[in-house]
């Protein structure tokens, strides 16, 4: 027999019910009254929260979302990027030093793109990543890609371009279009080959851009909508990693310049009902990753239940898997609905993992843990001790809820960044009417579309492990 969300969570409430009126009557006949009042008081504790500095951006209403693109580089400053539906994106770049920030420039206009009815740079959707040298990397992606079938049209996306920032010079130089019709959807790089390394969106070919000699080299297509990855990792050796099928690996080596499709696999689980997309985005891959210091070891966040993998590439001729916890809030451990992983994941300088999870959107809205429904909270892992501890949610130090995080990043000094929506009092924020249909929007039902109506800015949010609490 199917129930609705509603009717099964009443049902759980009165089962939560029959349960504490038997240990309250059981401890009362054991002359345990006092814990009766203790056991209430329990029940009735507000959720743990763990509240995080903030920062908005300049022209904190024009930007729309961000996605893996965070970096906390090594000379103390935090890169963002910011997208812009429609419109030009933006990088923005923190100084914590001066507690200032300031963006970089529209990327459309760097691309050398002035004409609106050409399909916009829009996001800055890669990692964000640091060069031997201290120069900045990124890309450039497309909007809501409603022409993105239109390759021949003469209002066709002209392909995402790698960019360059020179923190030294102050300047963003565009180094060219990556693929023609295809924006970069991900990025990461091999410093000591001097490598920029990405996967293209929506044909998912595996590029890489040589520095030194301004080469751009295709490798061809790597992955498809069944295992739709948002971020690369790179070992020791420089060999690249992406997702292919359901929870493998294909692997690149800078060495025979060859791509392989491994069968080792993602320690995996019953599929389930996925909150918040849709199931073929959701149950096949890992959406996002992070590595020791020495790169001989790699973090994946599993995609359909948060499960937290450590992946040995040295052990055997494929790697092998190890399943460390699961890191989604504690009320969904062992769950199949768990909501969709988001990739606001990094290893910190304490060699602890920090994990901004995403709550259910509008299937859980009568849930006080999740504040109404739409909520993030900090889950963090230790790799050292293997403790893994649910936070709480997460709010800003002026009260205001924290909503969808999409980027994480962890500073030498210790500090761990995130991007996040925050919502805000109506007309003080933006809607999602304020923007184009983005694909995601129209294939959700249209009940869920109605919580997305809710008024927010985007804001770079500052945590302190050393005095907020491990």
């Amino acid at each position: 027999m199917l129930f609705s969300w509603k009717k099964r969570d009443g049902l759980r409430a009165i089962a939560v019910c029959v349960v504490q009126m038997v240990l309250m009557t059981r401890i009362k006949n054991a002359g345990l009254a006092p814990l009766i009042f203790l056991w209430s008081a329990a029940l009735s504790a507000e959720p743990s929260t763990v509240r995080m500095e903030s920062r908005t951006f300049p022209d904190a209403l024009v930007w729309d979302s961000n996605y893996t693109a965070l970096l906390a580089a090594s000379d103390g400053r935090v890169y963002v990027g910011l997208n812009q539906h429609g419109k030009g994106a933006t990088v923005a770049v923190y100084d914590p030093v001066t507690d200032t920030m300031k963006t970089l420039g529209d990327m459309n206009l760097i691309a050398g793109q002035p004409n609106v009815w050409v399909e916009p740079q829009s996001k800055v959707h890669t990692q964000i990543v640091e060069g031997a040298d201290g120069s900045i990397y990124f890309g450039t992606h497309l909007s809501a890609f409603f022409k993105f079938a239109k390759f021949t049209s003469e209002e066709a996306y002209p392909g995402g371009h790698w960019m360059l920032y020179d923190p030294r010079a102050d300047r963003v130089r565009d180094l060219g279009i990556a693929r023609k019709g295809n924006g970069l959807l991900t990025m990461t790089m091999d410093p000591v080959r001097n490598r920029l390394y990405a996967v293209t969106y929506p044909q998912g070919h595996f590029l890489y851009y040589e520095i030194d000699t301004h080469r751009t080299t295709d490798m061809g297509q790597v992955q498809n909508w069944d295992a739709i990855g948002r971020t690369l990792a790179v070992d020791d050796l420089g060999r690249v990693y992406g997702p292919w099928g359901r929870g493998r690996l294909w692997r690149y080596d800078p060495e025979t310049d060859t791509i392989e499709n491994l069968l080792v696999q993602l320690p995996g689980r019953e599929v389930g009902v996925p909150i918040h997309r849709a199931y073929w985005e959701t149950e096949q891959t890992f959406t996002a990753v992070a590595h020791s210091d020495d790169h001989k070891l790699i973090y994946f966040l599993e995609t359909g239940s948060s499960n937290l993998v450590e992946y040995d590439p040295h052990d055997g001729p494929e790697g092998s898997m190890r399943f460390l916890a699961q890191l989604s809030a504690d009320r969904y451990l062992g769950k199949r609905d768990v909501p969709y992983a988001m990739i606001s994941f990094t290893r910190g300088a304490d060699n602890v993992i920090y994990y901004a999870a995403n709550s259910a959107v509008g299937d859980e809205e009568g849930n006080p843990y999740w504040g109404g429904g739409m909520s993030a909270g900090l889950v963090t892992y230790d790799l050292n001790t293997g403790e893994r501890q649910d936070r709480g949610l997460i709010r800003t130090e002026d009260e205001r809820v924290v909503v969808h995080p999409n980027a994480a990043s962890a500073a030498p000094d210790g500090t761990i960044y995130f991007v996040a929506h925050v919502l805000e009092p109506e007309a003080e924020g933006r809607g999602i009417s304020n923007l184009p249909a983005d694909l995601v929007l129209e294939k959700e039902p249209k009940h869920k579309k109605k919580l997305y109506q809710r008024s927010y800015t985007m804001r770079l949010l500052i945590y302190h492990p050393q005095t907020q609490g491990r």
